[in-house]
């Protein structure tokens, strides 16, 4: 079980006074959707593809539409005679109609009297609009009287399903009529079809009437045989001259919503189960420290990461040069959230030391590219262009990542020091001339497992304290729990930067529990690579607050902002 307890965590006096936004708001939502705006885009583009695939691809298909009056006449008797009554008609009846209507025996009728098992069907297309063609039969509500087509031919049983699948009647409003339709690829079968439909029914309703008169007497025979439903055709169905299909541009709207709709679900569901860290709030909950600014995600910052070809001429001088894109992202006025979060890790430090004339401070992250190299260089730069007299030192032996930004990384340093009789460590330390940083890199041998260089830390220390203001280590991440607690021995405070999104709230709380020591010896954290233009839909109070600051001093001249000393 983590123990995290004892994890340094000044309180503010109104940290109990003002509730944290809700996360799951409104505007939680709308940053969700803005964080996956490619990914709802890509797959609501992919749903309006494959919509007008099928609209290029299904078949055309023509409906023709017959009216029919249906009524129920009674047989009524008076003193002098007998005569026929047209009865109220109830939605019962006119429903057991239609069912007749759709019902397989007449469907059997119209497939034997129009020979169409011997007719070549027409081609209903394939690819997209036959897959879904099938699935829509599969859902389809099954007909009266169905299963007979499983015994017939397979001709038969296709012609069969054909005149089923094409067949609609429904009901014209609280009228007795019924509108019969018919849907087939040509227009003048679908016309045949519907009227041969019609002639079906009249003949069974009139074969029902004479079964059923003929258990009356001949007298009363004659009669009955007028008894019961009868169908006048009030519009016989004609071959439609335009297409019936739903237009493509309506298929294809509603495809593109539909495909929205699940994006966006799918967006929402995913963003609830993420527990990175994207908020100040949740890298203070996960670090249990101060939190000390953001970093945007900036291009300057990015190539300055690059390897950097070694400068002979310089080396043999001892000297080196810091990449030009590193020190225009200092000193560029519009990355002004990156000079808030270094001066304020400076001045954090200062406290947290309680203001001594020197101190030795690590940088770590949980993991490897949340940007802790990028971090503790820039920390060096500006102090040194501040004129603090800084050494920056590459503590990640296995990557040797500062040595390699700035094309260091064969020259001996920090392994060959300490392994090593040469004492002096100005034999070891490179120096920038625009800036006056001095650099000790991690040595030709990084890389090395042995552990042996921390022996002579205390003699690196000593030996620092006497020349520089602040020693700023590049130290290997929390994975590395050994290293780490060797480390926390010799440096006075760490600052942890967090990359946006790049580790979990429980992974954080693991890394740090798993490296003890350096609970007591956390400075602050620092959001890296955050997303400024996502900014504004996180619900967290310290991004309003940088975003109210932001914009507060648009327009100001920065080049007339203080420094950091």
């Amino acid at each position: 079980m983590l123990n995290i307890t004892n994890i340094h965590s000044p309180q503010t006096p109104f940290d109990d006074e003002v509730a944290a936004p809700s996360q799951f708001s409104l505007r939680w939502m709308l940053g969700t959707v803005f964080r996956f705006k490619r990914l709802i885009a890509l797959i609501s583009l992919v749903a309006v593809a494959f919509a007008i695939i099928f609209v290029l691809t299904r078949p055309a298909t023509y409906t023709a539409t017959a009216h029919l009056q249906l009524t129920n006449l009674r047989l009524t008797f008076s003193r002098d005679d007998a005569f026929f009554a047209e009865t109220q008609l109830d939605p019962t009846f006119i429903e057991t109609q239609i069912q007749i209507m759709r019902s397989e025996r007449i469907a059997l009728a119209v497939v034997d009297n129009l020979k169409l098992p011997d007719q070549p069907q027409e081609s209903r297309g394939g690819g997209l609009s036959a897959i879904i063609g099938e699935l829509g039969m599969m859902f389809a509500p099954r007909p009266p009287d169905a299963g007979v087509a499983g015994a017939m031919s397979d001709p038969k049983a296709a012609a069969l399903k054909m005149v089923q699948r094409g067949l609609s009647a429904e009901r014209v409003s609280l009228s007795n009529v019924v509108e019969l339709k018919f849907t087939a690829p040509d227009a003048d079968q679908a016309a045949r079809i519907t009227n041969d439909i019609v002639r079906a029914y009249i003949v069974d309703q009139n074969m029902a009437r004479i079964d059923a008169a003929q258990s009356g007497s001949s007298w009363l025979r004659e009669r009955l045989r007028e008894v019961g439903p009868k169908t006048r055709i009030i519009a016989a169905a004609m071959p439609p001259a335009d297409k019936s299909n739903v237009r493509g541009i309506l298929i294809i709207a509603v495809a593109g919503i539909l495909g929205g709709a699940a994006a966006v679900t799918f967006a929402l569901v995913m963003a609830f189960l993420d527990r990175s860290v994207r908020t100040p709030e949740q890298a203070a909950e996960a670090t249990r420290s101060p939190f000390l600014g953001v970093v945007p995600v900036m291009p300057l910052l990015n190539k300055s990461a690059t390897k950097a070809k070694p400068n002979k001429e310089l080396l043999l001088k001892g000297a080196f040069q810091i990449p030009p894109a590193a020190l225009c992202a200092i000193k560029a006025v519009k990355q002004n959230e990156l000079w808030h979060t270094l001066r304020n890790a400076r001045f954090a430090s200062d406290e947290n030391l309680r203001g001594g004339k020197f101190q030795v401070i690590g940088v770590a992250s949980l993991i490897r590219g949340e940007g802790c190299t990028t971090i503790a260089s820039n920390l060096a730069i500006s102090l040194a262009t501040a004129g603090k007299r800084t050494l920056l030192v590459d503590g990640d032996i296995y990557t040797a990542g500062l040595s390699r930004r700035f094309g260091l990384a064969e020259e001996r340093g920090l392994i060959e020091y300490g392994t090593g009789r040469q004492s002096d460590l100005n034999k070891f330390v490179k120096i920038d001339q625009e800036t006056g940083l001095h650099f000790l890199p991690s040595g030709a041998k990084h890389g090395m497992k042995s552990l042996e260089w921390l022996d002579k830390m205390p003699n690196l220390i000593a030996g620092a304290r006497e020349t520089y203001d602040y020693v700023i280590f590049d130290l290997p991440p929390l994975t590395m729990p050994g290293d780490i607690r060797a480390a926390t021995k010799f440096i006075d405070g760490i600052l942890l930067v967090v990359g946006w999104g790049n580790v979990s709230v429980e992974h954080m709380q693991v890394g740090l529990s798993m490296a003890h020591p350096v609970h007591s010896k956390l400075i602050g954290c620092i959001l890296n690579k955050i997303d400024m233009g996502s900014m504004r839909w996180i619900p967290s109070r310290e991004l309003d607050f940088i975003r109210l600051r932001k914009k507060s001093v648009q327009g100001q001249d920065f080049a007339s902002l203080p420094s950091l000393r």
